[in-house]
């Protein structure tokens, strides 16, 4: 008898020097990547390259031929198999509802099985629909074939969600499903993940699928991880060839929707960083423009150098608030637009009310070509 406790809420999840061997067929060769609690991780590569089988090992639907694979530093080996599957969501690309079961039914298999009552059950079953944005008095008693593509993904989604898994595992979930309903589940997912702050490990081929929805993303080829990086890492520092190829890192603009502000903005110079109180040190600068004006470290204003001409005995009177300015997580495109409508080429980025960049529009546009 394996161990029958996972935290709701873990730590990481770890691939610890995993190989699977399929005769003289590597799988996954040395495979060694670890995700922290809470995040989504996409594994993306070829077809073959190991994506699901890598996915697989987290539920033990497959078994490494080395290795391990271990949750919360304790290896999968260790649990029980039907408490970790139980304890372990599923989303798979066919869905897979019990098409003589109703919508309700086939959330609710697990609860009951487990021997929850019935008014927790009805409960949970409203919440889940309501999450994957589906309306109880409408969805609850039809059957599968009843639904749409999108929809049965959406009560796929939340039947994987039944048992309040801490993990959620997701194989090409949106994969079957036309362009347009795909745009409009990634978008729908993104929200849900923020809400759920469950730790997900999310399978794709489509690489805009990937930089869209996760916060980290694996690389493999031929079963070996090439790079794991951040999205914006992999778009700015590709490791090779390969990687910038398949992840179109040579065409940045695909990609200007995902980045940020702090991905193109730079630091300011020291040098044009001034408190308040020491404005007369203005004459003293040649190379700038304008000064970056604070009082006990926190952003005042601008003090725009050919304020000097005036002569001002109040040169604080002199100081202007500009706009926009951002935050560093602040969508670049939307700050591009920003700047476009204001017609400024210059914005200050700051950070809790400290200054700490800037942005240079004409930059991030030759950036992106």
């Amino acid at each position: 008898m394996g161990l029958n406790f996972i935290s709701k809420k873990i730590e990481n999840i770890e691939f610890s020097d995993v190989s699977k061997f399929y005769g003289d067929f590597t799988a996954l060769s040395n495979f060694n990547l670890e995700i922290n609690g809470g995040e989504l991780i996409s594994i993306v590569g070829t077809s073959g390259s190991g994506k699901t089988t890598a996915l697989r090992m987290v539920n033990r639907m497959i078994e490494p031929t080395k290795g391990n694979v271990l949750i919360d530093e304790i290896s999968v080996k260790n649990y029980d198999l039907l408490y970790l599957r139980r304890n372990i969501g599923y989303v798979i690309q066919q869905v897979g509802l019990f098409p003589h079961m109703t919508v309700k039914e086939n959330i609710s298999i697990i609860p009951k099985l487990e021997g929850w009552d019935t008014e927790k059950i009805d409960f949970l079953v409203n919440k889940l629909l309501n999450l994957v944005n589906l309306n109880p008095d409408d969805f609850l008693n039809r059957y599968p074939n009843q639904l749409s593509g999108g929809q049965q993904q959406r009560v796929g989604l939340a039947r994987a969600l039944a048992f309040e898994p801490p993990i959620l595992l997701m194989d090409e979930p949106f994969g079957a499903l036309d362009v347009i309903i795909r745009k409009q589940l990634q978008e729908e997912f993104i929200k849900i993940k923020k809400e759920l702050n469950k730790t997900i490990i999310f399978v794709t081929h489509d690489i805009e699928e990937a930089f869209k929805v996760s916060d980290k993303i694996a690389v493999i080829n031929e079963g070996k991880l090439l790079q794991y990086s951040t999205p914006q890492e992999l778009i700015f520092n590709p490791k090779n060839e390969f990687i910038t190829k398949f992840m179109g890192s040579n065409e940045k603009f695909r990609h200007l929707d995902i980045l940020k502000v702090k991905n193109l903005m730079v630091d300011i110079p020291e040098e044009i960083i001034c408190d308040v109180k020491n404005l007369d040190f203005a004459e003293k600068i040649k190379n700038f423009e304008f000064l970056i004006v604070t009082t006990n470290g926190e952003f005042l204003g601008i003090y725009k150098i050919e304020n000097l001409k005036n002569n001002s005995e109040n040169p604080a009177s002199l100081i202007t608030y500009p706009k926009p300015i951002f935050s560093p997580e602040d969508s670049l495109i939307e700050s591009l637009k920003e700047m476009k409508k204001y017609d400024i080429p210059i914005s200050v980025v700051v950070k809790k009310n400290k200054p700490v960049g800037l942005l240079f529009k004409n930059k991030v546009l030759l950036e992106m070509i």
